[in-house]
């Protein structure tokens, strides 16, 4: 964020950049201890993995496992077996909580809170908004606002 500052006001990209950095590290501080006692390591580090690019764009199932230096579909077989979900939903569904809560507690736009939670696509964030909470980040946000 820094590196965009230069002089002046700060810009929505630094505001963007500063948001989801504090957002993913109230996150981290929130979880408990990370997976279960019979969770394998590759996992557990695949998790905090997630959590740690979770604005990235280009996070994938791909990229978590040359990260982790294993193949896509053992980390997403391992995964699975030992979660019972989809690393994509997971994905899916933090960005979501996330986008959730910096819509109620900060002054991003909904395309700014799209881009911090790592959706590259302004549209399909709103549309996987809609099909999570059953209204627009802008109904979500008025209605938190509101309560």
């Amino acid at each position: 964020a820094a590196r965009f500052a230069g002089e002046g006001p700060p810009s929505r990209t630094v505001r963007s950049l500063v948001a989801a950095a504090l957002s993913a590290s109230r996150d981290i501080l929130e979880q408990p201890p990370s997976g279960q006692a019979n969770e394998p390591l590759l996992v557990s580090l695949c998790r905090n993995a997630i959590r740690n690019q979770l604005a990235d764009t280009g996070l994938s199932v791909a990229s978590l496992a040359a990260q982790l230096g294993c193949s896509a579909d053992y980390l997403s077989h391992l995964w699975r077996l030992s979660t019972g979900l989809r690393i994509s939903e997971v994905i899916t569904g933090m960005r979501m909580e996330r986008a959730a809560a910096l819509l109620a507690a900060s002054g991003l736009s909904s395309k700014e809170t799209a881009w911090a939670c790592g959706f590259a696509s302004h549209s399909y964030f709103i549309r996987l908004f809609r099909a999570r909470y059953g209204e627009t980040p802008g109904e979500y946000r008025a209605k938190t606002i509101r309560v």
